[in-house]
């Protein structure tokens, strides 16, 4: 059985949930990815603590309901370096340190909204993951000659604290009834999918 270190980074509003898990071998760091200067400070903290980083997953992400008529300039740049510039600064500096070690791979988190377009009022959200999958296809083209792989988990709707505040309790069971399956993808789907691993279906 394989097993790996599991690195978080995130807001520091957004670790305690991990803290609580109780992952004594975890490390936690906070920055803020959409920003060259703590992601490189990130980096350097990872090699002083000695991290042989082999499987970065890119999660950071942010969304927000608007109309491209209500929309301001700032508020397109916050999503698009939320959803898309930390992707492009956290895999440079992951290559940076991986391009020597074959075997690696980078994974990037997309959308289906990313192929198919985005609901009403996610203009900047749909825009982004767009651009994610765009990035990883040719990231894959640089990176498979170092035997790195890049690849992007591109789901549906995901249970999350995030979905709730974009759309609301009621928009989100609107958007529940929608989907083939009958439920939301969970974010154990997702960690399922980037450890290329199928989740055990809950028992009946």
């Amino acid at each position: 059985m394989l097993r790996a270190r599991l690195i978080s980074v995130d807001l520091p509003s957004s670790q305690r949930a991990l803290e609580e898990l109780g992952l004594p071998d975890a490390l936690i760091f906070t920055a803020d990815l959409t920003r060259e200067g703590p992601v490189e400070a990130l980096f350097t903290a990872l090699d002083e603590a000695q991290v042989t980083l082999d499987i970065p997953v890119n999660n950071a992400g942010a969304a927000r309901p608007e109309t491209i008529f209500d929309m301001s300039l700032d508020s397109w740049n916050e999503i698009s370096a939320a959803n898309l510039t930390s992707a492009f600064l956290c895999s440079r500096s992951a290559m940076q340190r991986m391009q020597h070690r074959p075997g690696g791979r980078i994974i990037q988190l997309g959308s289906m909204v990313g192929h198919q377009g985005a609901l009403k009022g996610h203009l900047h959200y749909g825009v982004s993951k767009s651009g994610i999958h765009g990035f990883t296809r040719t990231l894959a083209r640089t990176a498979a000659p170092m035997g790195i792989t890049v690849n992007a988990i591109a789901p549906g709707l995901v249970e999350t604290d995030m979905l709730y505040a974009t759309h609301g309790a009621e928009g989100v069971k609107a958007l529940e009834a929608r989907v083939p399956l009958g439920r939301l993808a969970s974010v154990e789907d997702i960690a399922a999918a980037a450890v290329y691993r199928p989740r055990t279906p809950p028992p009946t």
